[in-house]
C-alpha cells in the first residue's frame, strides 16, 4: 500500500477516531489505507490522543507540517521522501557567524526557531539569497526563491543557535540525510571548539 501527503483536514477527526489535540498545528495527513492519523510538528512527531482508544504514537509521519519536507510513513508502507543537497553558502555563512561570535549557546529552539511570520518579515527586507544562507539544506527538485526550496534552518536570522544546529543534525540523522547531518555535525564541533 502507498501513502501520499494530502492537504490537512480540519483539526477534528470523525467521532470514531477521536479528536486531534488542540495543539495540532495542521500540515498533511496520511492518505494511505491504514486507519491512523499522522501529525507532525515542526520539531518532529507527537502523540495523537484518541478519545476512548488510548493513544497512537506517530513517530513516523507522512508529511511534516512547516518543515518543508516529506518524511517516511510507518513501517510496511511506501512514501516519497524529499532529497536534500548541502547548501554551501549556508555552511560558509554559519562558519563566519560562529567565528565572529554571533551565536546563542543555550536557547529553547522550539520557541525561537523562525516561524512563518518571522520568515515573511525577513523576506520583506532581504533577498532570497540571504534567506537561503540560513538553511543548511536545499530541497532537490524545487524552484529557487520558494520557501519549499530551503530546509534545516539553524539560526534566528541574526545569530547561530547551538540548539538550532543540534536540531538540524538530529533531524537529518533521523531521516538519513547524511550530508546534511555531517555538515551540521562539523558546524557544531566548530562552535563547541571555539566557544567552550
Amino acid at each position: 500500500m502507498t501513502c501520499a501527503a494530502r492537504p490537512a483536514r480540519p483539526t477534528t477527526a470523525p467521532a470514531a477516531q477521536g479528536a486531534l489535540p488542540p495543539d495540532y498545528g495542521g500540515g498533511a495527513l496520511c492518505a494511505g489505507t491504514h486507519s491512523c492519523e499522522h501529525a507532525a510538528s515542526r520539531a518532529g512527531s507527537r502523540r495523537v490522543a484518541q478519545a476512548g482508544a488510548g493513544s497512537l504514537t506517530t513517530s513516523l509521519a507522512c508529511a511534516a507540517a512547516r518543515a518543508g519536507h516529506v518524511q517516511n510513513c510507518p513501517i510496511g508502507q511506501n512514501a516519497v521522501m524529499a532529497s536534500y543537497a548541502v547548501n554551501p553558502d549556508a555552511v560558509a555563512r554559519a562558519r563566519q557567524l560562529i567565528d565572529s561570535r554571533q551565536i546563542v549557546l543555550d536557547s529553547d529552539w522550539g520557541k525561537v526557531q523562525p516561524g512563518a511570520a518571522e520568515q515573511n518579515a525577513f523576506l520583506e527586507s532581504h533577498s532570497w539569497e540571504e534567506y537561503a544562507q540560513w538553511h543548511l539544506g536545499l530541497t532537490e527538485g524545487t524552484s529557487d526563491h520558494t520557501k519549499a526550496r530551503y530546509a534545516f534552518v539553524y539560526g534566528d536570522f541574526r545569530r547561530v543557535h547551538r540548539m538550532g544546529i543540534i536540531a538540524c543534525q538530529y533531524r537529518a540523522a533521523e531521516w538519513r540525510h547524511k550530508e546534511i547531518e555531517l555538515a551540521a555535525h562539523e558546524l557544531l564541533q566548530r562552535l563547541d571548539n571555539r566557544h567552550s
